[in-house]
């Protein structure tokens, strides 16, 4: 049997999550590699600590760090062969942590504002806080809330009954300050068969 070519691997992305954090602060990494004969990817932080490591070719990182720097975080794709790709990220770590300003939202939007009955609709969360610790999206219609702690995410929900719903995000910060911002969904009753 022939062995398909092995092309070098390519890093279609390697972002992080922040690029300013305080001393102690976390920073997450997300990683997408494209490979048909991957081996390994490398992470090393810059900052002297133990390289993360791992092998699947859509993954995630992270790291605290605990001095304050310029920091240049290197991410190194390996295949079989021993070819190796390399995509860096420059994150800044400050001193001190301020004092925790109350969080913002800057989106909350929805991909569709008319769904019929069972649809779904996806929800764009956007967040700004240097202490931010949750937030939770009530959809209005009795289900079960979602919620999450990354200042960037998404929520989705299928609306099984007909109505209109405000829909609530609630962002909360350390301090349990919370700032809310809503969307309005209309559902309609199921879609007619077309004659």
């Amino acid at each position: 049997e022939k062995q398909p070519k092995c092309a070098a691997p390519a890093i279609h992305a390697f972002t992080a999550n922040k690029q300013e954090v305080y001393v102690g602060g976390q920073v997450d990494f997300k990683i997408r590699i494209d490979s048909d004969c991957f081996k390994q990817w490398t992470v090393n932080f810059g900052d002297g600590a133990e390289p993360a490591t791992g092998s699947d070719l859509t993954d995630k990182a992270w790291h605290k760090f605990m001095t304050a720097g310029n920091f240049t975080v290197t991410l190194t794709a390996v295949d079989e062969k021993d070819r190796a790709v390399e995509e860096t990220v420059e994150i800044v770590v400050k001193e001190k942590q301020p004092k925790c300003a109350a969080p913002a939202i800057h989106a909350f939007t929805a991909n569709k504002q008319e769904v019929y009955v069972g649809g779904q609709v996806d929800f764009k969360i956007r967040i700004d806080s240097d202490c931010f610790k949750q937030w939770t999206v009530n959809f209005g219609d009795g289900a079960e809330p979602a919620t999450g702690s990354d200042l960037t995410d998404k929520a989705w929900h299928k609306f099984m009954t007909a109505g209109n719903f405000t829909v609530t995000l609630t962002a909360v910060d350390e301090k349990d300050r919370a700032v809310e911002e809503t969307v309005e969904i209309v559902v309609k009753e199921k879609q007619p068969k077309c004659a």
